[in-house]
This record gives structure tokens, sequence and C-alpha cells, in this order.
């Protein structure tokens, strides 16, 4: 798993999004979340490392992932690119990406936030 490649992936699935009859979406919703992630508009952390022959679970391969994403944030920031990039159970960014990149976030606005990062990709990428 390297960068370029992850790179590629998260482009390819922002473009995901281009493919797809615009529909409103309420993310606050974890069905309309999961429909999106059935579409393959965002992905988890496990489907990126086991698109790169990682084992999900493995920290090792996780921490790389995340430095990976922290160094692409970093390249097409303001655009967050890591937005697509998902925890499994919730189909919402953990904790971790609001730290990181969005630490004046508050609590009740952090799905909101999200969801303006999730249309500036599909904005940028879309085109």
């Amino acid at each position: 798993m390297e960068y370029s490649e992850v790179y590629e992936y998260l482009i390819e699935i922002a473009k995901n999004r281009c493919k797809v009859q615009s529909t409103e979406l309420n993310l606050s919703d974890k069905v309309d979340r999961k429909k999106l992630h059935e579409q393959k508009i965002i992905v988890t952390y496990g489907d990126v490392l086991v698109k790169f022959g990682e084992i999900p679970n493995n920290r090792n391969a996780l921490n790389k992932l995340f430095e990976i994403i922290d160094q692409i944030n970093e390249k097409t920031n303001p655009i967050l690119l890591s937005a697509l990039i998902v925890e499994g159970k919730q189909l919402k960014p953990g904790k971790g990406f609001f730290q990181t990149w969005l630490p004046k976030t508050k609590y009740e606005d952090k799905l909101s936030t999200w969801i303006k990062e999730l249309d500036k990709i599909w904005q940028q990428y879309c085109k």
C-alpha cells in the first residue's frame, strides 16, 4: 500500500459519485450512508485495506493507512479526500478525522461539516 495507490483509489471513489444520478441523501440517516457505501461513493478503512491486500484489523496496516491519508490531505487541502473513508459500523468519519483535520468543529456540527467536505470533493472531481 503506497501513497500513489491510495490517492488514485480515493480519486476513483470520488468520481463514483459523478456516475450516480443526483439524488438527495440524508447523511444523518445511516440507511442513506449505507447506500453511499454500497455504491462505493464512500468506503470504510477496512475496504481500503482489503483493496491493497492488507488484513482489515491489522493495527500496523491501519497506522500506515492513517499516515498515507494524512499525507494526501496535506497535499490536497482544502479538499480533504479522507472524508471519503469512514468507520465501518457508523459509516461516518471517526474521531481522528475531526481531531486532525477539523479540530475546531463542535460536536453538534460534525455531521454537517463532514457533508460539506463530501460536497467539496464531489464538486472538484465531478466537473
